[in-house]
């Protein structure tokens, strides 16, 4: 459970909200399956989908109990009920970060969906690395969970890591698509100097790789850069990004 500070008020003491989740609204499937990877590795575990066109469907049908604070993500695809639809989004949604997918993408497609109430917008096509950052920063300035305390929580629970493979992956997550080395895991884990020879990660990170295997296939992968570390990264249908 991802316990985040949104700071209120009450009685002159303060009140933490927990975010239990995040919401997409997007008819493109493959699409839909991509935010709910990038959502996952974000750290927001329960994340629903609701292709209707009705605000007030989702808020019946999907958010039947009571989510102070969430993430949305959803579709605009028409510049005249676009709009409209992210403004009672926004009123049904006070607490919650929106973010836009601007399927429209005119010269003023993304402004009317800010003007609207949303908190961002991606325009298409966009990439998994712009998505995350777009979402972090909105979920910081929400007071929400910083994504280094947030990312790992999915994956691990999936692979079922150790207290050690799990902290070795928290880093290598929150350093997705950069070389980490041994000495730099050495200083984080165990503040110590990393020795040449000393082959402890290299044991963990074999294993970590077999657990990922055998829960998520060829979607994560922890690579080891000859001399240098680790680097983790993932990909989307096999395919690496």
């Amino acid at each position: 459970m991802n316990v985040i500070n949104i700071e209120i008020p009450v009685k002159n003491r303060r009140v933490s909200i927990v975010p239990r989740v995040a919401l997409i609204r997007e008819s493109d499937q493959a699409l839909c399956d991509s935010l709910t990877d990038n959502l996952r590795i974000l750290g927001i575990q329960n994340v629903l989908h609701c292709a209707q066109a009705a605000p007030d469907a989702i808020m019946h049908d999907v958010l039947r109990d009571t989510h102070r604070a969430g993430v949305l993500v959803t579709g605009m695809r028409d510049a005249v009920v676009g709009p409209v639809e992210v403004s009672d989004l926004r009123r049904n949604l006070p607490g919650w970060v929106i973010i836009v997918v601007d399927h429209i993408d005119t010269a003023h497609s993304s402004a009317d969906a800010l003007a609207a109430g949303a908190d961002d917008v991606l325009r298409v096509p966009f990439s998994a690395q712009e998505l995350e950052a777009r979402v972090a920063l909105r979920m910081r300035q929400a007071g929400m969970a910083e994504t280094s305390t947030a990312l790992k929580a999915p994956l691990v629970a999936g692979a079922q890591l150790t207290p050690v493979e799990t902290d070795i992956m928290r880093i290598l997550m929150s350093l997705r698509g950069q070389i980490v080395s041994r000495n730099h895991l050495s200083q984080q884990l165990d503040k110590s100097e990393w020795h040449y020879g000393d082959r402890k990660f290299d044991v963990h990170i074999t294993r970590i790789r077999k657990k990922l295997k055998a829960a998520f296939g060829d979607r994560y992968h922890v690579r080891t850069i000859r001399s240098k570390g680790y680097l983790f990264d993932f990909s989307e249908d096999g395919v690496r990004a």
